[in-house]
C-alpha cells in the first residue's frame, strides 16, 4: 500500500472522487488540484495517471510514500532522498514538473 498525492494543474470537481479510487481532492490557492491518499500498488496509480491525461489535464508532480509515513510537506522538505520517490526529478528540486 502507499500512500501517494498527485498535483495538476487546473482543478477537478470534487465529486470525481470515485473515478480516482477514492482519492481526497482539494483545489489549491494557486488553481492546481491535489489527489491524495492510499492506493494499492503501482498499478493502480499508473490506471489513476492515464485517467488524468485522458481528461488532458496537465500532470504537475506525483509523490508516493510507504502508506504508514504522512505526506506532509513540511516533513518531506529535508528528507526526500531518504523517504520520497518522485518521477522526473531529481532529490531537492524545487520544480517538481513530470
Amino acid at each position: 500500500m502507499l500512500a501517494v498525492e498527485i498535483r495538476v494543474r487546473g482543478q477537478i470537481n470534487a465529486d470525481w472522487s470515485k473515478r480516482f479510487s477514492d482519492l481526497a481532492i482539494v483545489h489549491a490557492s494557486d488553481g492546481d488540484t491535489v489527489l491524495s491518499g492510499p492506493v494499492r500498488d503501482q498499478s493502480e496509480l499508473r490506471g489513476i495517471l492515464s485517467s488524468l491525461a485522458d481528461l488532458g489535464l496537465e500532470l504537475v508532480s506525483v509523490t508516493t510514500e510507504p502508506a504508514s509515513a504522512p505526506l506532509d510537506e513540511d516533513v518531506m522538505t529535508g528528507q526526500e532522498e531518504q523517504s520520497s520517490r518522485r518521477w522526473g526529478t531529481k532529490p531537492g528540486r524545487k520544480d517538481d514538473m513530470v
